[in-house]
């Protein structure tokens, strides 16, 4: 339930907003440049992770202090978003006001992430990532579907302090329940420590110290690269999809949340009824090469049969397959981020994946807008296809088994 708080945000922010701005006449360049602002908070998430890694109320669990802080602020975010009058006329104050939202749901996420990391044993990773990005996924879904309509029929105050609602709905679960057996719920509730994982890194030298010895390893280095080169690609097909369903397709901005809701939905429930099978089966990094490769086919042939965006039913068909194999390919990066990471910075070092798959994902955004005064849509759709799959190229070379071995001779020469 966690993740799915995560995906409200996500919902408002990265689908609804931005076919709204368009259908109110904003120009791509400038909607390219809304997203990338929006999406930066997961891309500099990693400064949050050693502060998560290195502090926090033991009492009340290693984690979920931080995602009690996370939730307040984001309910907070969401209400002072509400206050910003006719958003497609002050895009400044919207995206700052949404650059806030998304850090407050960037905050949680590394929170929600280092728990994930440390409780669940690598075994059960797989089906355990394909449940948490599928639950984000599914919220966003339906967060883009709402919001969407309520945007349109309502507008933007009316649709922030609903979100806010919801989220504080959902808030109520980890202030209710323990990360671990024994502990507080509240500070003044009766409880003590459990640090059964071991006790927090003594200072930042020593969460650097980590960083370096386990992060600097080929493997992993490979990952980070791997995910931000398609962290790109997501950035350019996330801004290419509202301007050119709306601009070009003559979409309306209600149409286009909607489908991309459905959309939303496909893949989030598929990756949780079959993505931990499909990773179980073909292996964590053969499921991210067979789903970068599917996605390039399926941009390609859009670039080159042009007519088919005539269609609704096959445009319609396409977002559906698009959101279906991109949470594939984020799922098993989740799942190959998990086995990868050292429980000792399990915050840190998640988050740094994570963040470098945000930071390719904002710079795709920002590269949209410059694409789009330079190419035709069919030319931009190859360039998307491209930096996918020199992305997949690069994941094929992570080698997770040799990490692993390695990483645990590493803890032995430490301990």
């Amino acid at each position: 339930m966690l993740y799915v708080a995560q995906g409200i945000p996500f919902g408002l922010v990265l689908m609804a907003l931005p076919p709204y701005l368009a259908a109110n006449g904003v120009d791509p360049l400038a909607i390219g440049g809304f997203l990338s602002a929006a999406l930066l908070p997961h891309g500099i998430k990693l400064i949050n992770a050693p502060l998560m890694d290195r502090w926090t109320y033991w009492p009340m669990g290693k984690r979920r202090p931080w995602v009690l802080i996370a939730q307040l602020a984001l309910i907070l975010a969401l209400i002072a978003l509400s206050f910003i009058p006719d958003p497609s006329r002050n895009l400044s104050l919207l995206t700052i006001g949404c650059f806030v939202v998304m850090f407050c749901g960037a905050f949680q996420d590394v929170a929600t992430d280092g728990m994930a990391v440390d409780l669940l044993p690598i075994e059960d990773q797989p089906k355990a990532s394909s449940i948490m990005f599928g639950g984000v996924t599914l919220s966003g879904a339906g967060a883009a579907v709402a919001t969407g309509w309520l945007l349109s029929e309502f507008g933007l105050a009316a649709t922030a302090i609903l979100s806010a609602f919801a989220v504080s709905l959902i808030a109520l679960i980890p202030l209710v329940a323990r990360e671990r057996p024994g502990e507080r719920l509240l500070p003044w509730t009766a409880g003590k420590a459990n640090q059964s994982r071991g006790l927090p890194p003594k200072n930042f030298r020593e969460i650097a110290l980590n960083v370096k010895r386990y992060f600097l390893l080929p493997a992993s280095l490979l990952l980070a690269l791997a995910i931000f080169i398609y962290g790109i690609s997501r950035g350019i097909h996330l801004s290419l999809m509202p301007v050119y369903f709306v601009q070009e397709l003559g979409w309306s901005d209600t149409e286009f949340s909607s489908i991309s809701g459905v959309a939303l939905m496909a893949g989030g429930g598929f990756a949780i009824l079959f993505g931990g099978a499909l990773l179980d089966t073909l292996g964590r990094r053969q499921t991210f090469v067979l789903g970068g490769g599917l996605l390039a086919v399926l941009a390609i042939l859009v670039a080159a049969l042009p007519t088919l965006g005539e269609s609704e039913f096959i445009m319609s068909a396409y977002r559906v397959a698009y959101n279906t194999l991109d949470t594939l390919i984020v799922v098993a990066s989740i799942a190959i981020g998990m086995a990868i990471s050292t429980r000792v910075i399990a915050a840190t070092q998640f988050a740094i994946y994570m963040a470098m798959s945000n930071v390719g994902y904002s710079l795709g955004s920002a590269l949209f807008g410059q694409l789009q005064l330079a190419l035709s849509y069919s030319q931009v759709f190859i360039v998307f296809a491209v930096v996918a799959v020199i992305g997949t190229v690069v994941m094929r070379a992570v080698a997770i088994e040799t990490h692993a071995k390695r990483s645990l001779e590493l803890e032995a020469e430490v301990a």
